[in-house]
């Protein structure tokens, strides 16, 4: 079992812990936290040790998972590859993408399993459309939430659209032409609700709206094609399959609706089978199984590295009024 230090006490430590304590590739060997008292708490309810540092936390642990304040994550990043950490981050895994660049070049030179927590990669329905997706031309996504006063740490773009960019630059492998976006700050100093759209050299174009200030709350992206698209409804994990046929096509299976276009075409509506999940565990199932293989993460810190400076370009337009 891979001995699992625990950086920051807060609430999100407390939930990782009730997984952790689930799941059988890991044991709680260690919990830090600046405020001694949370520590001690949380050392107590979870039967872990406490330490009274970092540098005493990295003497009784094999990987480090940090759940501390977001403006300390990068100099625990740091500490835990220094001292020869496999490392998994909460979002963000820093503040600026120069931080994060630095930390992408000390875990390949350490060897460090290197991860941050980007739940959505793991949603089974991304997965289950991921492998049939081709050669996207148009990708739509809307990330609407209710605000809560967390929001406050960072923008919309740092902290709900850069989850649909990491899906998006999963999917479209190409450079990026321009960039055009807009953002409006409605409660806090930085933007509330933005809208990016990216063209890239091949010829694809991404379409993201995000936002903190709504009165419901939405995932769902939209995955076009030549004849076809996807519908992801990330909240609920679930995905369908809309294709162009011809109504003469007798393989088109009984199952999957018609919508009747004219005499000639229709589209088949085929919803997939997908049993929902809980991301979190996927995230540490896949994190424990990169240490136990020597393999990089699913989510590797270079692609949060591209997402992160995809999205401060984004915030420098929003800002400009202007284009690329």
């Amino acid at each position: 079992m891979i001995k699992l230090g625990i950086i920051g006490a807060g609430n999100r430590a407390h939930k990782l812990a009730e997984r952790i304590k689930q799941n059988q590739h890991y044991t709680m060997s260690v919990v830090c936290d600046v405020e001694e008292e949370k520590a001690q708490q949380f050392a107590s309810r979870f039967n872990t040790a406490l330490a009274s540092s970092i540098a005493e936390a990295m003497e009784c642990c094999e990987a480090v998972y940090i759940a501390s304040s977001s403006e300390s994550h990068y100099q625990h990043a740091l500490d835990s590859i220094r001292a020869g950490k496999h490392l998994i981050v909460e979002k963000p895994l820093c503040t600026n993408s120069l931080q994060a660049r630095t930390l992408v070049y000390m875990a390949n030179e350490a060897n460090s399993k290197s991860t941050v927590v980007q739940p959505e990669r793991f949603n089974p329905a991304y997965l289950n459309i991921r492998q049939m997706v081709d050669s996207p031309l148009f990708i739509e996504a809307h990330r609407l939430q209710s605000y809560t006063e967390q929001d406050v740490e960072s923008s919309v773009v740092n902290d709900l659209m850069i989850n649909d960019i990491d899906i998006i630059l999963s999917l479209i492998k190409s450079e990026i032409k321009r960039i055009s976006a807009t953002g409006v700050k409605v409660i806090n100093d930085s933007p509330d609700i933005a809208n990016a759209r990216i063209e890239f050299t091949n010829g694809a174009v991404a379409n993201i709206t995000s936002s903190r200030i709504s009165l419901k709350q939405v995932h769902k992206m939209r995955i076009f094609q030549r004849e076809l698209y996807y519908y992801l409804d990330l909240n609920s994990q679930k995905a369908d399959v809309v294709s162009l046929s011809s109504r003469k096509d007798s393989s088109v299976s009984l199952a999957t609706r018609k919508l009747y276009l004219n005499e000639d075409k229709q589209l088949d509506v085929a919803h997939l089978a997908i049993q929902p999940i809980d991301t979190l565990d996927s995230v540490l199932n896949d994190f424990a199984e990169a240490i136990h293989t020597d393999r990089s993460p699913a989510v590797s810190l270079s692609e949060v590295y591209s997402s992160m400076e995809l999205c401060e370009r984004i915030l420098k337009l929003i800002n400009s009024l202007g284009d690329e």
